[in-house]
């Protein structure tokens, strides 16, 4: 079996209307890791939540954690965010933030944590495998066969396929340790092998898995739209114009997107 795989993976974000993108509370990030002698390819997104205090510095400090540090997930299949793999993380947010040179109602907003959701997809291309966790509304997408009238696709957290989820408060990964006894309760974990032809993977904060989801149970095809999205100027054409064509099912919010393909083909394909 060959593997190929697009990458760097597309990456695109944009922050909500009227905001500067430093303000954006989205985080993404990529990288390939060394894992028991074998090249791990990794992306991630994350998305800070408005309403806690410094989520954007939080989140970005999980999405670089996770694309250093994938042997940790890969180590607990099950439940991989632990108390201990957040370690590192919480001390690195917490030594870039200051909190003693903040003023005090900034420091008692710190005091109440910062929280965020968290996708991670980790590719083994040398075992033809995948694995990937998801906690809070930004999702996993993965889709086979996309160009047949028979494309299968996955959701990750599965519970997203209810429009409703999207409007609830979801449960998030947070920088107080007092929070870590819901940790294995909120994780969903997925991972299987790369099968043959071409699989796509999306990995999508919540205001654009909130507007895919719509698409896909009206009867369309919304990878299709997406995959047209080649830069960030079309990706921004879209947004404005999704944003003024329905608020009621695009929500004005930071968005991000991270598009990669894995192809594998046969030795007598190639």
């Amino acid at each position: 079996m060959n593997v190929s795989l697009t990458w760097p993976p597309r990456h695109l974000c944009l922050p909500k209307t009227a905001t500067l993108p430093e303000e954006c509370e989205d985080a993404y990030a990529y990288g390939v890791s060394r894992v028991d002698s074998r090249d791990v390819y990794v992306a991630a997104i994350t998305d800070g939540a408005t309403e806690s205090a410094f989520s954007g510095p939080w989140a970005r400090q999980l999405t670089a954690h996770i694309v250093g540090d994938p042997a940790g997930l890969l180590a607990l299949p099950e439940a991989p965010i632990t108390p201990g793999w957040l370690g590192s993380p919480r001390r690195a947010y917490a030594a870039g933030l200051e909190v003693s040179a903040l003023p005090w109602h900034a420091q008692a907003a710190a005091a109440r944590g910062s929280f965020a959701t968290l996708v991670c997809l980790m590719l083994d291309l040398e075992r033809h495998c995948y694995h990937a966790v998801a906690a809070g509304d930004s999702c996993l997408v993965i889709v086979r066969h996309e160009r047949t009238a028979h494309a299968r696709v996955q959701l990750l957290p599965s519970a997203l396929w209810d429009p409703a989820a999207f409007r609830r408060r979801p449960h998030l990964v947070g920088t107080d340790p007092a929070y870590d006894g819901g940790l294995p309760a909120i994780q969903h974990c997925a991972h299987g092998p790369l099968a043959p032809g071409t699989t796509t993977f999306l990995l999508m904060t919540d205001a654009l898995a909130a507007w895919f989801v719509g698409e896909h149970l009206r009867g369309r095809r919304p990878w299709r739209t997406l995959a047209g999205l080649q830069d960030p100027q079309r990706f921004t054409a879209f947004v404005d114009h999704a944003r003024r064509r329905s608020r009621r099912t695009v929500r004005d919010d930071d968005m991000t997107l991270v598009r990669l393909l894995a192809t594998v083909t046969r030795e007598r394909e190639r």
